[in-house]
């Protein structure tokens, strides 16, 4: 075999698929709206108190870190794709909700306490599912550009979505920032079912409790992993609440638009992200 074989074999080898390449960029958009739509929910709920947007917080990941190993066992079970499918379609079905009685009834706690459980619940089934994606459609050397290109384009989507939050709040209010977020969740569903994954995903002969009880174990007998987690979890609960609530909770003390409330988000969010 020639050297120009081996470099093309080697090239085509760490090439990624189109379909992976659909599939990231619909999932960094959808977390853009995602992100955008999150500001928008904490910038009402501090126009009610900051009480309820601590519950708001409160109510979206509580029930994601308890669901979260659950969430990885159904998706091990029903399959990761099939999950992504329909993790996407709830929230789509909960956008055209939450357009349809923001413009009826306005924006109340009682509607930015549904969308936060039903998103926390949504999350610790959805989040297990999109981190092996990119296993789906890469292997060998391709996998780790594959999954640096995903997560990159997840934190910068993550980072933009404060402002466009803020932007679409000036300029459509609730519902209209709930209906670009569904149209989001549309792009990301109509991708998922034309695509499909280049590789198997992986066996998993253990039910879904016992690789539950087994996740657990690993947990428990990895003192260096139960340390991560532990310190990871502490500075998260510190420092994030801070950053996500913070610069809305400031923004309508001082009498701030929500212009600059987003912009110091998204650099809460950069400095968070380094």
């Amino acid at each position: 075999m020639s050297e120009h074989t081996v470099s093309a074999t080697a090239v085509d080898a760490g090439r990624l698929p189109a379909a992976y390449i659909w599939w990231t960029v619909a999932a960094a958009t959808s977390t853009l709206g995602s992100s955008a739509f999150g500001f928008a929910m904490t910038w009402y709920a501090t126009g009610v108190s900051a009480g309820l947007t601590g519950l708001i917080g409160v109510l979206i990941t509580l029930p994601t870190a308890a669901l979260l190993l659950i969430g990885g066992a159904v998706a091990d079970r029903v399959g990761v794709r099939r999950m992504l499918v329909a993790g996407d379609a709830v929230m789509l079905l909960l956008s055209l909700f939450v357009v349809l009685a923001a413009t009826a009834f306005g924006v109340h706690a009682w509607l930015l306490i549904v969308v936060a459980v039903v998103s926390g619940v949504e999350s610790a089934f959805y989040l297990p599912a999109t981190g092996v994606v990119p296993r789906l459609f890469a292997t060998g050397d391709a996998l780790p550009r594959a999954t640096a290109v995903n997560s990159t384009l997840t934190q910068l989507a993550r980072i933009a979505g404060p402002p466009c939050g803020a932007l679409a709040v000036a300029a459509i209010a609730f519902s209209g920032a709930a209906a670009v977020d569904g149209l989001t969740f549309a792009l990301i569903l109509l991708v998922l079912l034309r695509i499909r994954p280049s590789h198997a995903p992986p066996s998993d002969s253990v039910a879904g409790g016992l690789s539950i009880l087994r996740s657990l174990t690993t947990v428990r007998c990895a003192p260096q992993l139960r340390a991560v987690l532990v310190t990871t979890g502490a500075i998260a609960g510190a420092v994030l609440p801070a950053v996500i609530y913070g610069p809305s909770l400031l923004a309508r003390e001082s009498g701030w638009g929500p212009g600059a409330s987003g912009s110091s988000r998204s650099v809460g969010w950069s400095a968070a992200w380094r």
